[in-house]
């Protein structure tokens, strides 16, 4: 498959198992710079899988994986990441400020010495955000839509590329989500997103692509998704939103 020269993300028929189980099958698709792209599909589909595949954190027993056009473990630095929400990690005691300043680890090391020069980083990186005000206090006694941001401003600390979210939405309510959707729009300005996402009907009003997977992969490099795709991808009827207009496309469950 030829892929242009803006391509950031390319997968070419890529293959995951554990276990002996297929987890991906014949993945093939390429993520075009400053793409929104967000990924849908039931659970166990391997939504997840396929984000840690793009980092490096999995490696395909088949295909190429090509980020920014290297190896994704060569790439890595250029990548912003942010996990599934870690209920433990949001409880811990420990500040706004030092959340995001844990984003130059990789950068730094664990055991080197923090500068004035990362704590006005770190301070810089809040306010994209929109968080500055919080940066004294602790991440638990933050709503869940405020500590994702946070979560992002230790993603965006090292200045990527390239944002991948592993179900952000989770846990924030409709009025943060206007807010926190607005500012992945700002983002997207400069950089390329990957959003996945059990919730169409929240995104497809915010990205600009979908795809559906569940082991495979269904995408027409559009917001645009076939009937049958879902079908195939879900196995049950459900309702789709495209264009932030809702459509029933399928027949309702018997």
């Amino acid at each position: 498959m030829d892929t242009s020269h803006d391509d950031v993300i390319s997968l070419e028929h890529v293959w995951v198992s554990y276990n002996e189980s297929i987890i991906l099958k014949d993945i093939s698709l390429q993520v075009k710079n400053k793409d929104f792209l967000g990924i849908i599909g039931p659970n166990g589909g391997g939504k997840t899988t396929l984000i840690k595949t793009m980092i490096g954190l999995i490696k395909p027993h088949n295909g190429r994986v090509k980020i920014l056009g290297q190896d994704p473990n060569r790439s890595r630095k250029h990548i912003g990441y942010v996990a599934q929400k870690n209920y433990h990690e949001s409880n811990f005691p420990i500040s706004v400020f030092e959340v995001v300043r844990m984003g130059l680890c990789g950068k730094k090391g664990f055991l080197k010495r923090y500068s004035s020069k990362d704590d006005e980083l770190v301070l810089q990186t809040l306010k994209v955000v929109g968080m500055t005000k919080h940066s004294d206090k602790e991440i638990g006694h933050l709503s869940g839509g405020e500590q994702q941001r946070i979560f992002i401003a230790r993603a965006l600390i090292n200045n990527p590329k390239i944002l991948l979210l592993d179900e952000p939405d989770v846990g924030i309510d409709a009025n943060m989500q206007s807010e926190f959707y607005s500012l992945l729009k700002k983002l997207n300005k400069n950089m390329t997103i990957i959003l996945v996402s059990h919730d169409l009907s929240a995104i497809s009003k915010h990205v600009k692509k979908v795809a559906c997977i569940n082991q495979e992969i269904y995408y027409h490099d559009s917001k645009e998704i076939k009937r049958e795709d879902i079908e195939k991808a879900y196995g049950c009827p459900i309702d789709l939103i495209a264009h932030g207009v809702p459509h029933r496309v399928l027949e309702e469950h018997e």
